[in-house]
């Protein structure tokens, strides 16, 4: 292998055609990968902005998102995401103060809230796309829910660092974070499911009778 590559080298080294398509060749791979690179980030960059400019949450919400229009109002959506969006909350709360002060046994409440905010990603996007007119409250029930998470992880961390007599990171502390981000999966779980759906229902449609 390394003779081949020699006697190759060599022979470009003398044909200064061959040497001159040799090292263009290097040239036109080296900017191939820096256009695939740049494209690659480009990609990312709008893909968060694109996802960023649906999730609920407060910095999104208020920077990214673009306003709703018409006023608040209560929908049969709102009242499917109200028991997700609270029981998500009281797991994740209720498991890290109690596994603070009674059993550790209690954090598994905080792994119950992980599939919950998955189901409420899902619930959330199904409202934003189904219900003729998204109402601004199912987007102020979850943007709450994300500020009483990070507002109820702070109090933990305060009284666990109280309780030691020193800084003490608690989960709870991440959770607003942790269960945003999963969040953020169940709005690909909906966008996956929604795309075989309508794949789906388009072969049917182009089936024969």
């Amino acid at each position: 292998m390394r003779r081949a590559t020699a006697l190759a080298e060599f022979h470009h080294q003398l044909d200064p055609a061959l040497r001159y398509q040799h090292e263009a060749g290097v040239v036109r791979e080296r900017e191939i990968a820096v256009v695939k690179a740049r494209a690659r980030v480009v990609r990312g960059v709008k893909e968060f902005v694109r996802i960023s400019s649906l999730v609920p949450f407060p910095m999104q919400s208020w920077l990214l998102a673009v306003p709703e229009q018409g006023r608040a109002k209560l929908s049969p959506g709102f009242f499917v995401n109200l028991p997700i969006a609270l029981l998500s909350l009281c797991c994740a709360l209720l498991g890290s103060n109690l596994a603070l002060s009674v059993h550790p046994f209690w954090s598994a409440l905080e792994i119950v809230a992980i599939p919950l905010q998955i189901v409420g990603g899902i619930c959330y996007y199904y409202t934003r796309t189904h219900e003729p007119a998204f109402p601004s409250l199912v987007k102020s029930l979850w943007r709450l829910q994300i500020l009483f998470l990070f507002a109820g992880g702070v109090l933990t961390t305060a009284m666990a660092s109280w309780r030691e007599g020193r800084l003490v990171l608690m989960r709870a502390s991440f959770s607003w974070l942790i269960l945003g981000l999963w969040f953020v999966v169940g709005l690909y779980v909906f966008e996956y499911m929604n795309r075989r759906w309508w794949s789906v229902a388009s072969l049917d449609e182009s089936s024969p009778r």
